[in-house]
Order: C-alpha cells, then sequence, then structure tokens
C-alpha cells in the first residue's frame, strides 16, 4: 500500500478546532496602564473616552487622570462609556465594587491632596504593599503619566478602591457569546 493512500473508505477525521486563550482582561489593562507612563499629552485619552471636550479649547484646564483610566478601560475592551462632565464614570463601578484592598488595575481615587484640597484624583492600582500603594496616575505634576509609590496613610480620608472585576467578568461572558458555534447554547 502507497502512502499516502488513493482513497479512504473510512469514517471522515474528526477535526478538532483549537478554542481560543482566554483574555485576561485585568492583565492586559495592568499593561496598558504601565504603558502610558511618560506619556504628557493627553488628547488621545480625551478623544477616546470623554468626547464631551472635542477640542483643546473644551479640554484646558480639565484634570485629565480618571479619563486617562476611563480610556485604557475601554481600548482594554472592559467597557464602552464615556466620560460624564462633572460625573466622571467611577460611579457607574457600583456600590458593590468599592473593595478594601485593591487588585492590580482596580481604581484608586484619592480625595484629597496631600495638602488637604479636594481633587478627587484617580489612579490605576499596581500594587498595595502595607501602607505603601504603587500606582500609575495621569495629570500629574509636570503633566506626565507616572508610576507613583506613595503612603497612603498620609491622605485624609484615606483613598477608595473599586474593583474592575465585575467588568473583566462582563467581558469574558461577552467574549464567551462571541465564540460559541453557530447554533451551540
Amino acid at each position: 500500500m502507497s502512502y499516502p493512500p488513493d482513497h479512504y473508505d473510512g469514517p471522515p477525521p474528526e477535526v478538532v478546532y483549537p478554542s481560543p486563550e482566554p483574555v485576561d482582561y485585568r492583565a492586559r489593562f495592568v499593561r496598558w496602564l504601565l504603558a502610558q507612563v511618560g506619556v504628557s499629552d493627553p488628547a488621545r485619552y480625551f478623544e477616546r473616552a470623554a468626547p464631551c471636550y472635542p477640542t483643546a479649547a473644551a479640554r484646558r484646564g480639565k484634570s485629565w487622570c480618571q479619563i486617562m483610566l476611563l480610556a485604557g478601560l475601554i481600548e482594554c475592551g472592559l467597557t464602552d462609556w464615556r466620560w460624564k462632565d462633572v460625573d466622571g464614570f467611577v460611579w457607574r463601578l457600583g456600590k458593590d465594587a468599592r473593595v478594601i484592598v485593591p487588585d492590580p488595575g482596580d481604581i484608586v481615587i484619592i480625595p484629597r491632596s496631600k495638602a488637604g484640597k479636594w481633587v478627587w484624583h484617580g489612579c490605576g492600582a499596581l500594587s498595595l504593599d502595607g501602607y505603601m500603594l504603587t500606582s500609575v496616575d495621569g495629570n500629574t505634576r509636570g503633566g506626565l503619566v507616572k508610576k507613583c509609590v506613595r503612603d497612603v496613610r498620609i491622605y485624609d480620608p484615606r483613598p477608595y478602591y473599586f474593583s474592575i472585576q465585575a467588568l473583566a467578568d462582563k467581558a469574558d461572558a461577552l467574549e464567551l457569546a462571541d465564540t460559541e458555534p453557530p447554533g451551540a447554547a
């Protein structure tokens, strides 16, 4: 018998399609945050997440730390929300999103500056080791995105942490729904 055979009378071979690797949306967002370090022009964040500020003139004087975070969540496939002037976006995570200790990628809100001024600064958590928070912050002094390490005990009130896990779970569910073969369910 020659190989390959000229004909084959057996059952058709079983075709096994590899399933796609699952996306770790939280890790994707953390990688995105780290890639922003050094960025000095927030225009791309406004364009992606805050169409309510369509021009440079409309953006002038606007704090963009939380807009940067929302742009990253959008870019990483975690949400399609857009910035709402005055309201922002963190409230949309829901009251159940507030956590005691942040996981990497969670949203951190620092209500007051070290000097006591109300700022509602937002940053992306990388880690919390004891009282030392490592984060990626936009709209910092100098207008850059920076990796920051701060002792949270100096803030009153202390920072609030909001989990992005519900967004990651929803993105996973949508991805799974998109990858199911037709007729499966």
